[in-house]
């Protein structure tokens, strides 16, 4: 037998070993449990797009589901804007790149060659597009503006819930320059649908006659297509005015419309009506742009005044 301080020495040492062991691991644990060090979450750092997924947390960071990614190209998609083709008058000012969640729960996701409307909470993909816009901004209604699979072009509103805005039955689907406050108005939408250009409004109704080239533009009054370097201006109902004018460019603010005509700029106030003013153009004075204050319009080309007319209404 041993001494009684042999004894207690290996008593002292066996419970330090214990010890050990015990709270070893739990330091290692403990260091490694912290909130971006976790070995045993699949996503330590939380970070949007880790092995090949997508990573969405809710508000308390706790993870409500991951997108399983087909390519390494994953992201939330991002607008995809064709008017110029057309030469629509469209917004050029938006500077939100990329979609992010809608509420709390919807997410367009660009994978691959598809955008995939992808539903958080459900962990599902709801439905494939080809192209999305929104003219990188916000559209009223939470409007989204698609073409699907098929190549035709719908619109859809999400908020807590996904609805149709315009059925996916056209070619094509624009909105103009109309936008408040970063805002893009989407009362009325372009659309085209069998080769013919009209106006439709956000329950889908038919505003305007068809017409035969794109609409480029519009106001409360009068419809501007475009094509081949042609201006062309109707009213609603399709009757088509200065059709002796060879139009090739215009200019619209709030009820005024000018008109560049063999190099000549015509200002009018109702196409019914003789013009207000006309002003001869040099080479250089192209583009116009008219200015509504003070009670006067101001007729400008590249910065410069060419001539200010007192409103009479």
């Amino acid at each position: 037998m041993g001494t009684p301080d042999m004894i207690n020495k290996k008593t002292v040492l066996v419970t330090i070993i214990i010890l050990l062991c015990l709270f070893v691991p739990l330091t290692i644990v403990s260091y490694f449990l912290k909130e971006d060090e976790n070995p045993f979450d699949d996503n330590p750092h939380h970070d949007f797009y880790y092995q090949n997924k997508l990573w969405f947390y809710d508000e308390n960071d706790k993870l409500v589901n991951a997108f399983p990614c087909t390519t390494d190209t994953c992201d939330y998609a991002s607008s995809i804007i064709n008017d110029d083709i057309y030469e629509i008058n469209y917004y050029k000012e938006g500077n939100i790149l990329k979609t992010s969640l809608i509420a709390n729960d919807f997410a367009f996701i660009k994978d691959g060659a598809l955008v995939k409307l992808f539903s958080v909470k459900e962990g599902s993909i709801l439905q494939n597009y080809k192209v999305l816009n929104t003219y990188n901004t916000n559209i009223s209604n939470n409007a989204y503006i698609l073409e699907n699979e098929n190549n035709l072009w719908g619109v859809i509103s999400i908020s807590d819930s996904i609805m149709s805005i315009l059925p996916f039955e056209y070619n094509y689907i624009a909105l103009k320059d109309n936008a408040v406050e970063g805002t893009l108005n989407s009362d009325v939408f372009i659309v085209s649908k069998d080769d013919k250009w009209y106006l439709v409004s956000d329950d889908n109704t038919s505003l305007t006659a068809l017409y035969n080239e794109p609409i480029v533009d519009y106001n409360n009054k009068y419809v501007i297509t475009k094509n081949e370097e042609r201006v062309r201006i109707y009213n609603y109902a399709g009757f088509e005015y200065l059709t002796n004018e060879d139009i090739s460019d215009y200019v619209m603010e709030d009820s005024y419309i000018g008109i560049i005509s063999q190099n000549v700029f015509y200002l009018y106030n109702n196409l019914d009506y003789n013009y207000l003013k006309s002003i001869p153009l040099n080479g250089e004075e192209s583009k116009i742009e008219l200015e509504i204050n003070n009670r006067k319009i101001v007729i400008k080309s590249n910065g410069n005044v060419l001539d200010t007319l007192a409103l009479t209404e």
